[in-house]
């Protein structure tokens, strides 16, 4: 399909503003998470992401179409909505709670690593000999992170292996995925709608005394509203107004880049030499594996 001009400078746009959200979460959820638990955090951006999908589907008149659906697709929108939201946002929110947000970030980058050898085992293909020379360079990248924050900043080993382990969780969301026939709005609609009862009742579980401390309301609605909601929702866009989505793709890169200039004049990190050296390693790594 052919797009003119104005649509594809309108997608590129798109991108570039789901870019600049994504940069910013970083930092919100170590702002969130230092006045409210993890399960508080969780469950008011669940709760803002939910009626933000709702809000969307019921403006373009297909929330209706989207609850028929979700009798015939329960089952999966359960398994993954267990998985994204829930599980997954507990281990990366326990990760941002142990290490600083300079090296909690971009180990979450490494997910695509993990997304590669899954697609292999799903596939029943063999792993490439570039996808292991990718993942050996990036999880060097993790490495240097970790070393290099030893005695400067937050760290801490179960907090890197909790990063490490939402890599599996988010892999495994987009793995399961591949194959779904929903729309990707109407999916994300289904995951986050199944997941609230669970939410909430972790939160009343665990107690929701949090409520009363003002200062993470803000933190975590952001978190809510842009990072698991409109952020999403323009990428989606954007890679329907372009022609050739490797440009919108490529401009993800630019995130973790931007997000440590925020980490240090939102959050006053000291961003460490070690931070953009074992970034730049992550991301070489995944650039030498899917390099043609």
């Amino acid at each position: 399909m052919k797009l003119n001009r104005s649509s594809e400078q309108q997608g590129m746009l798109l991108g570039l503003l789901a870019v600049l959200l994504w940069s910013t979460v970083a930092t919100a959820f170590k702002l969130a998470l230092d006045v409210w638990p993890l399960h508080g955090v969780l469950w008011l951006a669940a709760t803002v992401s939910l009626m933000f999908f709702t809000g969307v589907l019921w403006q373009a008149g297909a929330l209706r179409g989207s609850l028929r659906l979700l009798r015939r697709y329960w089952k999966r929108a359960l398994l993954l909505g267990l998985l994204n939201p829930v599980v997954y946002y507990f281990t990366l929110f326990g990760a941002y709670d142990q290490l600083s947000a300079q090296i909690a970030q971009p180990i979450n980058y490494t997910w695509a690593f993990v997304l590669s050898l899954l697609a292999a085992l799903w596939h029943k293909a063999p792993v490439r000999v570039r996808d292991w020379q990718g993942m050996a360079l990036g999880y060097l990248g993790v490495v240097v992170l970790v070393l290099g924050a030893q005695g400067r900043l937050e760290v801490t080993g179960p907090g890197v292996f909790l990063a490490i382990l939402s890599t599996l969780f988010w892999a495994g969301y987009w793995a399961i995925g591949m194959k779904d026939r929903r729309p990707s709005l109407v999916a994300m609609f289904h995951h986050f709608l199944l997941a609230w009862p669970v939410l909430t009742g972790l939160m009343f579980w665990f107690g929701p005394e949090f409520l009363l401390q003002p200062a993470g309301w803000g933190p975590a609605l952001y978190i809510g509203l842009f990072e698991m909601g409109l952020a999403f929702l323009l990428w989606m866009t954007a890679l329907k107004q372009v022609s050739n989505t490797a440009r919108v793709a490529n401009l993800i890169f630019i995130a973790p880049f931007l997000s440590l200039i925020w980490v240090s004049w939102i959050l006053g990190e000291p961003i460490v030499f070690t931070t953009p050296i074992g970034l730049v390693l992550i991301l070489a790594g995944q650039w030498w594996q899917h390099r043609r």
